[in-house]
């Protein structure tokens, strides 16, 4: 999740809402934000005073008395005629210059796009094109498998609902609509998504987390409804010892992969005021802290158990541990945990969406000293991953182990979250 931009989003339009450039929909929904917007309107007043400024007389230098010089020219050149159209001429070029100086001049004062926001940009747009007609992204079409399309659609809503506060008013608010509708459909009287199958419990926290996401940010009755239903079937599904694992996996130990998505959709729900799930995060907390070791790496199943590596999984504990207001995990243990993650973030530039994302998040979430740098590098890397051209142009390569079962809407959307 991105932390909050210390400028208002708006801020960028205020060259172009001088000089008449939006769109008539585009300048409405700017002088309704402007009117309530303290710091737009101290900038618009800024960029009001520099462009008086700009227009504003040069003060005269005095110089010396080039009155007998010119009149000698003129004497010099009093036979040779100019041709009629001569004051036309000149009051065209006295335009053209005009023209070019105040264009020169816009084109400095008007911001310069961050390399983040042009990524996102490029990313939200691709996006916003691919959606199918009824609220969902084609897994099969974009290369991922099938079972994973309540997971991918939900992806996608996240990665518009965290770039954008007022994702569900702006431009892109239609597709965020259809995609969180589309999302219901999908859900059964259980509160469970999809089909059941070993990507449930993935299709269940993202789909959850999508639809919290969208009631926080005041959005419909019934995407809260689903989303109340969501979580009772995340608490149904919580093993005994604490963690979540895959359905219909007799003695299953649960693991954490799958047990920070169920942990972010109650962490959460109870920062948004659902505090009888204090409970079931506790129970889950505990059985996170049971798969840390002592230099502060998180395992699969159990501590030291690293089947894929320790990394991501460390920044997937870390960003659950970090996020727990209540701090279940020891100071000791949580400092442990904070070193490793900043030590696998400074050495790791293999493109992998699925630990980026989580790195990223808990960087933010630490605030630590490093956690700003360690960020700008792991942008670096995705920066380099998106398309600059073709009919893909604004999504993100595949060139990660987990695409083969996301695809590239699953990066697109993983990179957009991890910025």
């Amino acid at each position: 999740m991105t932390s909050p931009e210390t400028r208002c989003r708006f801020e960028q339009d205020i060259p172009a809402w001088f000089q008449n450039e939006l769109s008539a929909e585009e300048k409405a929904e700017f002088e309704q934000h402007l009117a309530g917007c303290p710091s737009c309107e101290a900038a618009s007043e800024e960029y009001r005073r520099l462009i008086r400024d700009l227009q504003a007389p040069m003060p005269e230098i005095p110089s010396r008395d080039l009155a007998p010089a010119v009149l000698a020219r003129i004497r010099a050149e009093r036979s040779r005629r100019w041709p009629a159209f001569a004051p036309v001429v000149l009051r065209a070029a006295a335009i053209l210059l005009a023209l070019v100086l105040a264009g020169v001049l816009v084109g400095r004062l008007r911001p310069a796009i961050a390399p983040r926001d042009r990524f996102v940009a490029a990313a939200l747009g691709w996006l916003h094109e691919t959606q199918e007609p009824e609220g969902r992204w084609d897994a099969a079409k974009w290369g991922a498998q099938q079972n994973y399309t309540p997971a991918l659609t939900a992806l996608a809503a996240l990665a518009f609902l965290r770039q954008d506060a007022s994702a569900l008013r702006g431009p892109h608010a239609e597709v965020v609509r259809r995609g969180l509708d589309f999302l219901l459909t999908q859900q059964n009287a259980e509160g469970r998504f999809g089909i059941l199958c070993s990507g449930t419990p993935y299709n269940q926290g993202m789909a959850t987390l999508a639809l919290i996401e969208a009631a926080g940010c005041g959005g419909e009755p019934r995407w809260r409804e689903a989303a109340d239903k969501a979580l009772e079937y995340i608490r149904a599904t919580q093993l005994a010892h604490g963690g979540w694992g895959y359905p219909r996996t007799s003695g299953d130990p649960g693991n954490t992969s799958i047990t920070v998505w169920q942990l972010q959709c109650l962490l959460k729900a109870e920062a948004l005021g659902r505090g009888e799930l204090r409970p079931a995060i506790e129970k889950g907390m505990a059985w996170l802290n049971g798969v840390v070791d002592e230099q502060g790496r998180v395992g699969y199943s159990r501590a030291r158990d690293f089947p894929n590596g320790y990394e991501t999984l460390t920044a997937a504990g870390a960003l659950c541990l970090l996020t727990d207001p209540q701090r279940s995990a020891s100071a000791e243990r949580l400092a442990a945990v904070l070193r490793a993650l900043e030590e696998t973030a400074g050495r790791t530039a293999d493109v992998d969406y699925y630990r980026l994302y989580f790195t990223a998040h808990a960087l933010r979430v630490s605030g630590t000293e490093k956690a700003d740098a360690l960020v700008t590098g792991l942008q670096q890397t995705l920066f380099a991953c998106q398309s600059q051209g073709g009919k893909n142009a604004g999504s993100c390569e595949t060139p990660d182990r987990w695409t083969s079962a996301g695809g590239r809407v699953y990066a697109t959307a993983m990179a957009v979250l991890a910025m």
